[in-house]
């Protein structure tokens, strides 16, 4: 077991296991750099144990991490970029050890993208045409991802890692207002534009 999950063969990283009541997903977007020897590092060191499983049942921390893969949205990232939907469907199929083992390393990736995601950022910023000083390389995976499978709230460690700046709670507001105006129907049902129809914006 222990060489499966630090070799990944239990299953694919970007695949479940072949169980008859799984559907093959893929979590979407660019794998991080060294995301695989991230994993391989986690797992060789807990010989039989996993991260988020015991004795064929889902921990604490496994459902609450679960959940928030589910929700964030709420985060600014997309949902199906940590095969939320897909992790949530496998946990009800999941029958022997090879199941759970495969499962572990899955949820452990969902984890890994997301807490890089969320303390980092999803998209490097020269990519898009900002020049910024190189990224901090103070933010360990690894160590991530083994503290939130047994701290007391996912959410709290999960906030621990999120950026401190001012400009980001405003973000995160501001994120907040627009989707809740976006789900007002006096603001989205508008009637339509016929042809040669002309818009008056008032600001």
């Amino acid at each position: 077991m222990a060489a499966a999950l630090a070799s990944g063969s239990a299953w694919a990283l970007d695949a479940p296991p072949a169980t008859g009541c799984v559907s093959p997903s893929n979590l979407t977007g660019v794998a991080l750099a060294q995301e695989e020897e991230t994993l391989n590092s986690v797992y060789s060191d807990r010989a039989t144990r996993l991260l988020w499983s015991e004795s064929g049942k889902l921990s604490p921390q496994g459902s609450e991490l679960l959940q928030l893969l589910n929700s964030s949205g709420s985060y600014a990232l997309e949902s199906a970029d940590y095969g939320g939907d897909a992790l949530s469907s496998a946990k009800r199929c999941l029958t022997t050890t090879a199941d759970w083992e495969g499962f572990d390393r899955w949820l452990s990736a969902a984890a890994l993208r997301f807490s890089t995601h969320l303390h980092s950022g999803r998209v490097d910023p020269r990519a898009a045409g900002f020049e910024l000083p190189e990224p901090r390389t103070d933010f360990d995976g690894a160590k991530t991802i083994e503290a939130l499978s047994s701290a007391p709230s996912v959410v709290a460690g999960v906030a621990a890692i999120e950026p401190h700046f001012y400009h980001y709670e405003l973000l995160k507001k501001a994120l907040r207002r627009y989707r809740l105006l976006a789900e007002t129907p006096s603001l989205t049902k508008l009637p339509p534009i016929g042809r040669g129809s002309v818009l008056n914006f008032v600001c």
